[in-house]
């Protein structure tokens, strides 16, 4: 995890989402917002999409132009657009001539390329932005809400989440405002419930407004299977939509569930557990993403592959970077080329080179910058380590508050050896920071900081 915002999003936050392989649509923009129905148009009601096969994206050597294969690596849709994401809803998302639009499984433009930013479609509509302000179109261009509002998620559960004046709220499907703009920060609705920070504390509400969970944590996921990952004092564990602790809170880090099993980290290392918190996969890996279509993303010594959920490695940890399953492939790196591999680890696409997204072709309408480091603090060398003349490098992954100061810190990329590890936590910890920023605001955000030792 690069940030712990809601998951995609589930939106798209970043384009650090791209480094992190979750997902090429997840990435397309840095925040959202969102707007309130026109009042000629009434509440409308989204068509449902026609079914169409999964479509993914692939960069033309040479051109640098995007098109579409399916998963079988048959070209559908010849490259001819500046960058494209996978289908979702039908509608694929494209830019031409430094503008976003919308085309169809034949490549034909459905929403012309009008908008300076977009994210794809979810729950019947689609975030699009101008003047940095964002609305939602429906799947045949009609806009729906009107500019309002300074960031939002995307519909889930009937709801999206808005920012005005740097409070949240909700909105239903009519563009009324459902539950009032009161919260720090917020989440996406999950299984009726949606998590939420006040005065520096997270819990969850319920659907209708009410608290249903108070809050009491340090930090707080999104409710999958039935459970939410939360921080509470010193580690880190699950809950239950009752708020009662179903998982002890005893690791250093934890992700959300998927399909039935949720990524936690150890000692450094990280595993998975069960719904009734047995490992079920041992904790030995560097980093390790959720489960998608039946696989798992890990890094085992600096190189990514995949893990079934029995815990075997289904497709070795050769590649720089890769992306989750969906629709049977996963999009991976090879050196500066990605290409697309099934399940079996057959290409379907050959790695060639992929022209990435860039800030300036994104244009959000609340840039989120991570914290910097202000003063690093010198880490203690371990006796026991000098005189073993161990040496290395530590990542820390920090979550850094709206002041500067580290409220957690966790091992993203441990040495060879893990003695020096608890040394680089101490460190960060010490350490001070520019907070980060969403739009004007200081904000609460994940950043890295890396410390040698020996060298």
């Amino acid at each position: 995890m690069t940030t712990f915002f809601p998951r995609p999003f589930r939106r798209i936050v970043a384009l650090a989402a791209i480094a992190r392989g979750v997902g090429f649509l997840r990435a397309v923009t840095l925040a959202a917002g969102v707007l309130v129905f026109l009042a000629f148009f009434g509440a409308v009601s989204p068509p449902a999409a026609a079914p169409v096969s999964q479509l993914f994206p692939v960069c033309e050597t040479g051109t640098g132009k995007f098109g579409y294969v399916d998963e079988a690596g048959r070209v559908v849709v010849p490259p001819q657009f500046d960058a494209a994401a996978p289908f979702r809803e039908g509608l694929g998302l494209v830019l031409k001539d430094g503008m976003w639009g919308f085309i169809g499984p034949t490549g034909q433009f459905v929403i012309r390329p009008s908008y300076e930013g977009a994210h794809s479609f979810q729950g019947g509509y689609a975030m699009v932005s101008k003047s940095l302000k964002w609305g939602f179109v429906d799947p045949v261009g009609r806009i729906g809400l009107f500019p309002q509002y300074d960031a939002a998620g995307d519909f889930s559960e009937g709801l999206v989440r808005v920012k005005s004046a740097g409070r949240w709220g909700w909105l239903d499907s009519t563009g009324k405002l459902a539950i009032p703009l009161r919260f720090d920060d917020a989440g996406d609705f999950r299984a009726g419930l949606a998590r939420v920070e006040s005065d520096g504390r997270w819990g969850y509400i319920s659907k209708n407004g009410d608290l249903a969970i108070k809050p009491r944590f340090d930090w707080a996921g999104d409710f999958e299977d039935g459970l939410a990952p939360v921080l509470e004092g010193k580690g880190w564990g699950f809950v239950g939509t009752d708020g009662a602790v179903k998982i002890a809170t005893e690791f250093d880090e934890a992700a959300e569930f998927s399909g039935g099993l949720a990524p936690v980290q150890k000692g450094g290392l990280w595993g998975y557990v069960d719904t009734s918190g047995r490992l079920a996969i041992e904790p030995r890996f560097r980093q390790a993403r959720p489960f998608s279509g039946g696989f798992a993303a890990v890094n085992e010594r600096g190189t990514w592959g995949f893990v079934s959920k029995e815990g075997v490695m289904a497709i070795p940890a050769t590649f720089k970077d890769v992306g989750d399953f969906e629709g049977g492939i996963a999009r991976v790196r090879v050196g500066n080329n990605w290409g697309y591999l099934g399940t079996t680890g057959a290409f379907t696409w050959n790695p060639a080179p992929w022209r990435e997204l860039t800030a300036e072709g994104l244009k959000s309408a609340l840039p989120q910058e991570s914290p910097k480091v202000f003063e690093k603090a010198m880490p203690r060398y371990p006796s026991a380590a000098m005189k073993a003349g161990v040496s290395g490098t530590v990542t820390v992954r920090a979550l850094v508050d709206r002041t500067g100061k580290v409220k957690r810190a966790t091992i993203l990329d441990s040495a060879d050896d893990a003695m020096l590890n608890e040394s680089a936590i101490e460190a960060a910890k010490k350490s001070r920071f520019i907070p980060g920023t969403e739009g004007p605001e200081p904000a609460v955000a994940w950043t890295e900081i890396s410390f040698e030792f020996g060298k």
